[in-house]
């Protein structure tokens, strides 16, 4: 299965419920699919990478991912799009290419709400882990 993990970017540590969720992911060798953005993308890059996990893949709008800190695959979302717009590009093809998303979102980020809104869009089921700052 293909997990779209995705999340606000002032989370920048992980609560005991997410690592027991990424636990779980590990452990059934779920394919996870992970933007490459600060925030709650790195802390679960960070995770992955002290589990030693493998199957990641690094999703990035830019030339080169930002953060990749397990030296997984990329997949470069090409875009004439800058700022937000082009991230929104890569996050649509995320959703697109996952079965289930994972959300980690503080109620207020924009990308991370709008990411809750595609995959309900495309009949995705998604967990909401609230993280409330």
């Amino acid at each position: 299965m293909k997990v779209f993990i995705g999340g606000s970017k002032s989370i920048g540590k992980l609560n005991k419920r997410t690592e027991k969720m990424l636990n779980a992911l590990i452990r059934n060798n779920h394919h996870i699919l992970i933007g490459d953005c600060y925030g709650a993308d790195l802390a679960v890059q960070q995770f992955l990478r002290s589990q030693e996990y493998k199957n990641v893949t690094v999703y990035t709008a830019c030339h080169l991912a930002r953060h990749n800190e397990g030296c997984w695959k990329e997949v470069i979302i090409k875009t004439e799009k800058t700022g937000f717009a082009s991230h929104r590009k890569k996050d649509i093809a995320m959703a697109g290419n996952c079965d289930f998303g994972i959300m980690i979102w503080n109620g207020e980020s924009k990308g991370t709400h709008a990411n809750i809104k595609d995959l309900k869009r495309l009949g995705k089921r998604t967990v909401i882990i609230n993280e409330i700052i």
